[in-house]
């Protein structure tokens, strides 16, 4: 039995509201504010509280929503809480407790399947503002990438000095973390052995088109050893790059505060555009397709490749 006022039974013990009388109760007080609202129970009262719960299980643990309130309340109540938390900005000291409790969670709980799919879908289409980008990109800073799989380079202590043809005094150490456009700028003979390590792969748009220039009886020179490295190359000065929507941010898909493996679109279009402004000022004739179209419309990407082409030959 419950006391109540001295030992008395509550009226309403062990008798359950129907969903109208819950409804009614609701509406009755919206817009009034809570009784207790404002004030500050002792420290006598919280400990009293406290031992009172103690041992006990909530009666919405391990219960949904739905479970709880019916489908349509659950929605309207999700929608609420997430409207609550819209433009609400956390101190540091609540970002930290709730990054520690996030990661005790996935440590001590195995995240099932279902519910990573879950958190994937509700992710998806979220834009991050540039200086969200940029926090995520500076806590990543230092770390290696979690899908760098064994590197294509030979043993980093390799003294290239005896690789090189040229034989000049300068010398440079490969590492593992290399790229080909982030080479220190040395000697020719040291910038054509590094790319020589480097392996290229074919992607499905390089292939399409490798294989419509074939059909048109169009010689061409695959990865070109040039600044940018084209994917295509033509004699006398024709570069050709086909670029993926994704890998490159097509603008026509991605907006320019989105954010692409911890970069910005703008940084990504950014860095084309210098490959192509230092491709032309070289004498070359460059030409970008997205994979869009390539997809769409192979004919009229060989079209736009010839008509270069005739242009270059008569000129």
């Amino acid at each position: 039995m419950a006391s109540y006022r001295g030992g008395e039974e509550h009226p309403f013990f062990g008798k359950k509201l129907s969903a109208e009388h819950c409804k009614n109760i609701s509406i009755a007080k919206k817009g009034k504010a809570s009784p207790n609202k404002g004030k500050t129970f002792s420290a006598e009262h919280r400990a009293n509280l406290s031992k009172s719960h103690t041992g006990k299980t909530s009666h919405k643990k391990g219960k949904t929503y739905e479970d709880l309130y019916g489908i349509e309340r659950a929605k309207e109540l999700l929608e609420k809480n997430s409207n609550a938390q819209k433009g609400r900005k956390l101190s540091e000291s609540t970002k930290v407790k709730q990054s520690n409790s996030l990661k005790k969670f996935y440590a001590e709980n195995d995240v099932s399947a279902e519910t990573r799919q879950k958190l994937s879908i509700a992710n998806k289409g979220r834009q991050f503002t540039e200086e969200h980008c940029k926090k995520i990109s500076d806590s990543k800073k230092g770390k290696p990438s979690w899908d760098r799989g064994p590197s294509s380079f030979p043993d980093p202590d390799l003294n290239l000095i005896k690789l090189c043809a040229c034989g000049c005094n300068a010398r440079l150490k490969i590492t593992k973390n290399h790229k080909y456009n982030k080479i220190p700028d040395f000697c020719p003979g040291h910038q054509s052995r590094i790319i020589q390590l480097r392996k290229f792969e074919d992607t499905s748009i390089e292939v399409k088109l490798q294989n419509a220039l074939l059909n048109e009886k169009i010689n061409f020179e695959k990865h070109k050893r040039i600044h940018g490295i084209p994917d295509i190359f033509i004699e006398p000065n024709i570069c050709i790059f086909a670029d993926g929507d994704y890998w490159h941010a097509n603008p026509v898909k991605y907006s320019k505060d989105e954010c692409i493996r911890n970069h910005t679109t703008v940084e990504i279009w950014n860095k084309d555009k210098k490959v192509t402004d230092m491709l032309t000022k070289k004498g070359y004739k460059v030409i970008r397709f997205w994979e869009q179209e390539i997809n769409s419309d192979i004919s009229l990407c060989i079209s736009k490749i010839k008509k270069e082409l005739t242009n270059v030959l008569h000129s």
